[in-house]
């Protein structure tokens, strides 16, 4: 009974309050703001697993897609905008776990100079490893310890390329070369409108005619409009759960910040692009869906409460 009473609630709060009734006042809210924010170009926040959903795609739906129909050979990653190095180590991870035998390299770029020396020491103190707490297995396949700090692993360090590398370089795609997979998170959501245009046609140039792109972090109007115009398609996996997840820190009222992520809406016609972190390049998605890894949650499934 109290389990149905607190689903109920969060029904109510999530789905026809937030998601339906301020729905359209909180994105009037939020589009006046985005007009006259002014927005931080210093902003570093990273966790180690920051988005466990994504993961659970990564190396499920995305992996299955991209190895079904590529060369035998080495499998490139561009962790773009790395900020200390927990991303691409987190990706070489979990990728390390699930495909123990598959050469990787993952290039992590910074446009700060600090941060790339940062990734390149990989040693992190536990509130930079346990601020939003991995799983145990996480932390003891990616670290040793060495009294107060948390060293990445040998292994794992030898996987990743730290490079200082600006997003908005025109020369970006001849620096770091295409890739497979490219990751540009929690960025685009920190620059101009004009610098997001210049910075997404950078990292479409990255990608290969076959390959994903993660782009969490993002204005939804400037991602339903570019990922449709470069016509990348939407990978429908946990859609609900992981925007959810990533927005979980904002709080209720998301529209009095600009780097604010609204609710997801499940009326939305175009909801799958509105709300996807992941598109892929040089297939159709539903052959995603015939692999097993298509049967996770529906996107419009309730999400998952963001604490392990």
């Amino acid at each position: 009974m109290r389990d149905t009473v607190l689903t109920a609630c969060r029904f109510l709060k999530d789905d026809v309050l937030y998601g339906a009734l301020l729905y359209h006042y909180g994105i009037a809210r939020h589009r006046a703001l985005q007009g006259k924010a002014v927005r931080s170009q210093s902003h570093g926040y990273t966790c180690f697993y920051r988005s466990p959903g994504q993961l659970d795609a990564l190396v499920g739906p995305v992996m299955t897609w991209l190895l079904a129909r590529r060369p035998q050979g080495r499998l490139q990653i561009h962790v773009l905008a790395c900020s200390t190095g927990a991303e691409p180590y987190t990706v070489a991870s979990v990728i390390a776990r699930a495909y123990p035998g598959l050469d990787v390299r993952i290039s992590a770029s910074d446009h700060h100079a600090e941060q790339v020396e940062r990734t390149i020491a990989a040693m992190y103190r536990a509130n930079d490893v346990l601020r939003r707490p991995p799983p145990r297995e996480f932390i003891a396949d990616t670290f040793e310890r060495l009294g107060v700090w948390y060293r990445v692993r040998a292994a794992l360090r030898d996987r990743v390329d730290p490079v200082q590398a600006s997003l908005l370089d025109p020369g970006l795609a001849e620096q770091l070369g295409p890739a497979d997979v490219v990751f540009a998170q929690n960025v685009f959501c920190h620059l101009d409108p004009a610098d997001v245009r210049a910075g997404f046609a950078n990292v479409l140039r990255l990608l290969k005619p076959r390959a994903a792109l993660f782009v969490d972090g993002m204005n939804l109007d400037l991602r339903t409009e570019l990922t449709a115009r470069a016509g990348l398609s939407p990978l429908d996996f946990k859609i609900r759960e992981i925007h959810e997840y990533a927005r979980s820190h904002v709080g209720d009222r998301w529209w009095n910040y600009y780097y604010g992520i609204e609710p997801y809406a499940r009326w939305h016609p175009d909801r799958a692009r509105r709300f996807a972190t992941i598109f892929l390049q040089g297939g159709p998605v539903s052959t995603v869906a015939a692999t097993p890894w298509g049967s996770g949650p529906r996107d419009d499934a309730a999400p998952a409460d963001p604490v392990r």
